[in-house]
Parts: C-alpha cells; structure tokens; sequence
C-alpha cells in the first residue's frame, strides 16, 4: 500500500474533506449491496432481466409500477434496521481527523459512530441545515438524504439529476470544498456511471481550479486508473478499511520531512 505523503500533511492540517459512499456500510454485518437491493427491486416490481441496468434506473422502473411511497418504504425497511450497527470502517472515519465529511448514504451508521466516539457533529441533509453548521463540530453532509428524512431520499435517476438543483446552498458547500480541500473518495466504485455522474456535476464548474483528489478502491482496474487520472484524481488501491488503519497508525508518528511515501501493511509498525 502507498499513501501519498501530500495526504497525510493535509489530513495532519486539517485539510480533508472525506467523501463517502455505500462501500463504507457494506461487508460482514453490513448492509447489503446496491447490486442486491437492484435485483430485489426488480424481482418486486416484476422488471424480468435489468442486467446492465444500476439502481437508479431499476429503482425509477419500480417507481413507475408500484409507486414512490413502495419504493420508499421497502428501501426503509431493509436498512433501518436495529441488526445493523457501525462497522470499524465507520470507527476509524469517528476517530480520525475529518471534520467535514459527505456522504451518498441514507443509513446512519456513521451518525451513530460519532454518537460512540463522543464526537459531536452537525448534520446537514437540507439546505437550512448548513445555517447551523460549527467549526467545532463534525459538519457531515448527507448528499442523497437520510433515512428518518423520507422525502429526501435520493434514488430514482430523475433524483440523482436534481440532487444539487433541490440543494443549491449544499452545493455551493461542495463545490468549495472542490478548490479550497483536498478530497479523499472512500467506498466508491471507480467504474460506477452514478459516481462518475456526481463527480462531473460537482466539478463542471471548476474548470482547472479543481485540487488533486484521491480515491481509494481494492484492486482498481488500469482503464478507471487512467481515466480518473485525467480528472486529476489519484488512485490508491487499498481495501478501505485497511487504508483507514494505515492512516491512523501513520498520523500516531512522527512527521517526517524527508518521507517521500509511506509503504506498508495496515498494522505496520
């Protein structure tokens, strides 16, 4: 595993602004898939054969059959669910130094993470939320909604295109993370057309004044390496919950002005 050294000095500053996406709440003892809730949105709603097809598009379809209070209430019932507690990828984004962070997740893990590690935090799911948010606090955006939040939930393909229409003063706070942190992508797929789509919505106006990024994904594809290379975003290929354990164990030493990288194992000494 490498981690750029530039991403350490800026999570020691304070510069990191974490994005977070479904990757962060799935594993053993997590949350299913977006590729599971798809087929049983599909298999519900009597869709046949969505292969190729990605939630937002399946879930739209299902919208159209049975409609939007179905869809909402199916999608509350497989995750607002008291079986469902923070993972230690939840732990480790709670103990470590990001106090802004975003998030494309309608579960509440992470909230109750912070709840755990006595962090306090402002959450920030509509616009008026951001009114109240504190620099003493944890400011966590929740970009497609939260469960508890019905209406707010993001997941048709006509939502995910509105999403920064109905939240223009959010997106003003995105939007100057994007030239003003450095970004760090956690629990994305880096050949995901959603993700693709969010990040070009959010950065189109940018232009050149976009910082570097970075993107954490297992065994990333050398197609997508490229490609978000292009977008001045760097890959590191790392399983998620490991690159947050190198990450802590790294901010516990010293800082060294001559390390180019950091190499090793999660856990390393």
């Amino acid at each position: 595993m490498q981690i750029p050294l530039e991403l350490i000095e800026q999570i020691r500053k304070g510069n990191v602004v974490l994005f977070c996406g479904a990757g962060i709440s799935m594993g053993p003892g997590g949350l299913s898939s977006g590729w599971q809730l798809t087929q049983e949105l599909a298999e519900r709603a009597g869709l046949g054969d969505v292969s190729g097809m990605g939630l937002p598009e399946v879930a739209q379809a299902y919208e159209l059959e049975l409609g939007h209070q179905s869809l909402i209430q199916y999608v509350i019932n497989r995750i607002d669910d008291p079986k469902y507690s923070p993972l230690r990828t939840h732990e480790l984004i709670a103990a470590l130094p990001f106090d802004k962070v975003i998030t494309t997740n309608w579960d509440n893990l992470l909230e109750e993470a912070l709840r755990q590690a006595r962090q306090p935090f402002v959450k920030a799911v509509r616009d008026a939320d951001i009114a109240f948010a504190d620099e003493e606090k944890v400011l966590l955006i929740k970009l497609h909604g939260s469960i508890e939040q019905k209406d707010t939930i993001v997941i048709t393909g006509d939502d995910y295109y509105d999403v920064f229409y109905r939240l223009p003063e959010i997106a003003k706070v995105v939007g100057a993370y994007f030239t003003t942190k450095t970004i760090l992508f956690l629990g994305f797929g880096l050949a995901d057309v959603d993700f693709k789509r969010l990040y070009h919505e959010v950065v189109r106006h940018l232009g050149r004044h976009k910082r570097r990024a970075y993107a954490v994904q297992l065994r990333p594809r050398e197609l997508d390496v490229k490609y978000w290379e292009q977008k001045n975003v760097q890959v590191i290929d790392a399983d998620a919950t490991e690159f947050l354990e190198a990450i802590e164990q790294r901010l516990q030493r010293r800082p060294s002005g001559s390390e180019a990288t950091y190499r090793g194992q999660a856990g390393s000494p």
